[in-house]
C-alpha cells in the first residue's frame, strides 16, 4: 500500500510539473519578452542623446548649447519640445523643433539656457515620433546641466589640505567603538 501511494505521488508531482512548464512555454509565445537598447526596461521609441556628458553653465549668464539626438528610424516626422525646471531657463522663442527622419540624423537642438544659480539642473526632451517603423512614438530623456564654479561641481580626489581662512587641516588618529543602542 505504501508503495502504491509513493507511485502515485510521484505521478502526479510529473504531471504538475509536466504541465505547469507546457504553459510557461505557452504564456511565452503569447508575451514575448521585450526589450530594448543594452538592457530590458519599459519600451519606448529609439531616440538617444549623442553626448551624455553633462553640460557646463556659468551662473547668471545666458549661454548657446547644443544638443544632438539621435534615431533609429528613417521615415516620418519627429516632434521634439524642450523644457526646464526652475530656476533653470530655456531662452529664445523655439522651445519646439520638427525634424524629417528621412534625412538622416544626429538632430541639432540649438538653445539659450540661462542659470540664475550654481547648481545641477536638468533639460527635459520630449520626443514624439510619427512613424511607421516604430508602434512606440514616445520618449522623455533629460540633459544634465551643471552650473558654478569647477570646485562645487567636481568631485573631491583628495581630502582638503586647508580649512577656510587658510588654516591648516592636522588629521589626527582615531578609535570609535560603536555598541547597539538599548
Amino acid at each position: 500500500m505504501k508503495i502504491l501511494c509513493r507511485i502515485l505521488g510521484v505521478a502526479v508531482c510529473f504531471l504538475s510539473v509536466s504541465t505547469s512548464s507546457a504553459s510557461a512555454h505557452q504564456n511565452a509565445s503569447l508575451y514575448p519578452l521585450r526589450t530594448h537598447g543594452p538592457a530590458a526596461g519599459k519600451p519606448s521609441a529609439q531616440v538617444e542623446l549623442v553626448d551624455l556628458k553633462p553640460v557646463q553653465l556659468r551662473p547668471r549668464e545666458a549661454q548657446s548649447v547644443t544638443v544632438m539626438l539621435n534615431a533609429a528610424y528613417s521615415q516620418g516626422q519627429m516632434r521634439v519640445q524642450v523644457s526646464a525646471a526652475e530656476p533653470l531657463e530655456v531662452l529664445g522663442e523655439q522651445s519646439t523643433f520638427h525634424f524629417d527622419l528621412a534625412q538622416g540624423g544626429p538632430y541639432s537642438l540649438p538653445l539659450e539656457l540661462y542659470l540664475p544659480v550654481p547648481g545641477r539642473h536638468y533639460v527635459n526632451i520630449a520626443v514624439e515620433l510619427d512613424s511607421p517603423d516604430t508602434p512606440i512614438n514616445f520618449r522623455a530623456l533629460s540633459v544634465i546641466v551643471d552650473g558654478g564654479e569647477d570646485s562645487l561641481t567636481a568631485p573631491l580626489l583628495e581630502p582638503p589640505t586647508a580649512a577656510s581662512g587658510g588654516r591648516k587641516i592636522h588629521s589626527l588618529p582615531a578609535r570609535e567603538r560603536v555598541t547597539p543602542a538599548k
